[in-house]
């Protein structure tokens, strides 16, 4: 069996920094509610969202929008650690705001056991590398 990696909040955070570097803003809000956190493998996380049928929602702006798409992602990753009881962390999973794709956007952000920063559109399944157009964060939550 694969050893599992975990990252703690401090680890994190730089990780983030160091990954999305000159992208996220001087007053941006970071939150890290937990100290601890499961890197799964991309594997894992290729299937969660093929699982997840948060996609088929129907978008509804200011009702059911980007966020609320975002946040149901986030909870189906919750949600999956808390019944698997090999977990002992929560999946670093998380999400993100700011000028994603040529608009103000959120997204879901997931750190694989790579330790590599990639992108979720959950309403479109779509799993992608933050490009050059993709910067101003200004909140980050995991």
């Amino acid at each position: 069996m694969a050893k599992r990696v975990f990252l703690t909040g401090r680890k994190l955070e730089n990780l983030l920094y160091r990954k999305l570097k000159g992208k996220i803003l001087d007053d941006a809000s970071i939150l890290l509610a937990d100290e601890k956190y499961y890197c799964p493998p991309q594997s894992d996380i290729e299937y969660l969202i093929k699982r997840n049928k948060i996609n088929r929602k129907k978008y509804t702006s200011e009702i059911f929008d980007c966020d609320d798409f975002a946040l149901s992602l986030k909870y189906f990753f919750i949600k999956h650690a808390y019944s698997n009881g090999k977990r002992r962390a929560p999946h670093c999973a998380g999400i993100i705001w700011g000028f994603i794709g040529g608009e103000q956007h959120a997204v879901n952000i997931v750190v694989n056991d790579k330790k590599e920063v990639f992108f979720i559109e959950p309403q479109k399944d779509l799993i992608f590398f933050p490009d050059d157009e993709d910067t101003d964060f200004s909140f980050i939550y995991f």
